[in-house]
């Protein structure tokens, strides 16, 4: 076209056609990444049992998520990526935060009661969602231990029933 104008440009979308190739081992690799792949699994997840998800902008919160079924409150929830630790032989979940650089609080910092009430570790390895009320995360030191021959829970998303049962 011999006279291109302003609007013809407009929808010329090629220079932004360019991307970096992404793969799982790169996704995996990115600790905010790893967050979001893991909040959005257990949005998926919740929404396929039936919850109302809720998510708060940003990430200034210990709440990630937020769920609700018809007759209950909102119950709100912490969402961790569990990781294998061969020192360990098991997959850990923390059991609180990692600080704020910019504030130089930077270390672990435990969960305190009223942060949230479900703590929802994923075992992304093996699509498997381990969930603790506050009180058990405030008895675990700084990792929750978990791994299929300890006996321990493994999608219990039984957890949430007291939430939404009529008192």
């Amino acid at each position: 076209m011999e006279n291109e104008t302003e609007t013809d440009t407009l929808f010329d979308l090629d220079p932004f056609k360019a991307y970096t190739e992404i793969n799982e081992e790169t996704i995996l690799s990115s600790t905010s990444q790893n967050g979001d792949i893991c909040e959005q699994q257990f949005c998926l997840d919740a929404k396929k049992r039936g919850y109302e998800v809720f998510m708060p902008i940003g990430h200034a919160t210990k709440v990630d998520v937020a769920i609700k079924k018809a007759s209950g409150n909102l119950v709100s929830v912490q969402v961790k990526k569990g990781f294998w630790c061969n020192h360990a032989k098991c997959y850990m979940v923390a059991c609180g935060s990692h600080g704020n650089r910019k504030s130089r609080n930077i270390g672990h910092i435990p969960y305190t009661y009223g942060d949230f009430d479900i703590l929802a570790g994923h075992i992304y390895d093996l699509d498997k969602w381990v969930f603790l009320d506050i009180t058990a995360v405030l008895k675990t030191k700084r990792f929750y231990r978990w791994r299929p021959a300890l006996g321990k829970p493994e999608d219990n998303w039984n957890i949430f029933d007291p939430y939404f049962s009529d008192p």
